[in-house]
């Protein structure tokens, strides 16, 4: 179907002017209608099994008040009769509606691989209480064109590399189990510890945001200059006071804060030894072999699904880049992003003011349409794997698609 928009060049600033008409001709995604027939045993069936499992979750929501059975239980059948006439079979039966009708447009359209994007909309028609017929209004998914040549060669990332990695791990069990003992020493070194209070303020005002109380800090690791230094000429006991330039991306950035500073404890750090079996056994293993054993096989798992990921990427990005397609329905797009958008506000508690702050939307704004970009993102990737499975005949599934690319990649190590 398509629709033909005739624009004057002095209307719409984005076209160039010129003295004739300009015609605009967009492809737009299409609606099919299907008319089928129901298996009237098969369809009371499904019924019957929904009300099985939904049937007192169903009482509850729309707050049926009949009369109980004995032992005070709702009767279900007298419920089911009284729902039915109230909310009306689409209403209540959509599920089992929208499962009928994917199964037929599955059924009649698979040879042609034709896939059912989403379905719009339904009506049952129960005229004829014999041959119930389910009219429904549905979308394929748009097709998508390539006519290049997909390039293989993926650069393998230089950080792929497990004896680094294992050797990284076992410096982190190192830190973690730590040996701490205080010392009294009269002067402080990069390798030691220390428990400081870091008391705060900025032009004569109190900013605890810069400060701390009772925090150990590792001084060789410290980011601020003038405190490192400082920490090197005092000792454990020690009270004094420091000013520096804050270099942080935040309100204070290029204030000066002037801080008192009191070292309650200086402490030396001893490792293990990363040789040293008794290390391993801290976090359960038997030995440093069976951790490396349990590492490799992690670190392996890791490696192949970041390849996957990588290959699967890589692929889809030039399909959508150098390919063509159709428009993508901008029903599914709204309710793909309601979707989001719902699940958004949920978990901000239904507060829309907090909802809208944290996609940094201005206030009325439209939070569904924070969404669009990331549907219609969603929407490219499906069709890209429906075209690439097209392509080398295989299962129509992300899955079966990125296990094909892993066996067809050359991964190009860095240089």
């Amino acid at each position: 179907m398509t629709e033909n928009v005739a624009v004057s060049s002095e209307n719409n600033s984005e076209l160039e002017k010129t003295e004739e008409e300009t015609c605009i001709v967009e492809p737009l995604a299409t609606p099919y209608r299907m008319i089928f027939s129901l298996d009237k045993d098969e369809l009371e069936k499904e019924i019957v099994n929904f009300w099985k499992e939904s049937g007192e979750l169903i009482v509850e929501k729309t707050k049926y008040k009949g009369k109980k059975q004995k032992g005070g239980k709702t009767d279900l059948k007298k419920a089911r009769q009284a729902i039915e006439k109230s909310y009306g079979y689409t209403a209540l039966y959509g599920n089992i509606f929208t499962k009928f009708s994917a199964d037929k447009i599955k059924e009649k359209y698979e040879a042609e691989k034709k896939r059912c994007m989403y379905i719009q909309d339904f009506s049952l028609d129960l005229r004829d209480e014999n041959n119930p017929t389910l009219l429904c209004i549905f979308y394929f998914w748009s097709e998508m064109y390539f006519t290049g040549t997909l390039n293989y060669d993926i650069d393998q990332p230089a950080h792929w590399d497990e004896e680094k990695e294992f050797e990284r791990r076992c410096r982190q069990l190192q830190q973690t189990h730590k040996i701490s003992t205080e010392t009294e020493s009269d002067s402080i070194n990069e390798d030691q510890e220390v428990l400081i209070d870091l008391i705060t303020s900025c032009e004569g005002k109190a900013c605890d945001e810069k400060g701390f109380r009772g925090r150990t800090l590792k001084v060789g690791s410290i980011t601020i200059p003038e405190l490192k230094e400082a920490l090197l000429q005092h000792k454990s006991g020690d009270l004094f006071e420091l000013s520096y330039v804050s270099t942080q991306k935040d309100a204070f950035e290029n204030k000066t804060i002037d801080a008192h500073v009191k070292i309650f404890k200086v402490l030396d750090i001893t490792h293990m030894d990363m040789d040293d079996d008794a290390l391993y056994q801290k976090e359960g293993f038997e030995d440093k072999a069976s951790f490396k054993e349990i590492f490799s096989k992690q670190y392996n798992e890791y490696v192949m699904n970041a390849k996957r990921s990588l290959a699967f990427d890589h692929i889809v990005n030039q399909l959508i880049m150098e390919g063509e397609f159709n428009d993508i329905p901008q029903g599914w797009v709204a309710m793909r992003s309601k979707f989001f958008a719902d699940q958004h506000i949920q978990s901000c508690g239904g507060n829309l003011e907090k909802a809208r702050k944290t996609l940094g939307l201005a206030e009325d704004a439209p939070i569904n349409k924070a969404f669009e970009g990331r549907v219609f993102q969603e929407a490219l990737n499906q069709m890209a794997v429906h075209l690439y499975c097209d392509m080398w005949n295989l299962e129509a599934d992300a899955n079966a698609m990125a296990a094909h690319i892993l066996s067809k990649v050359n991964w190009v190590l860095p240089k």
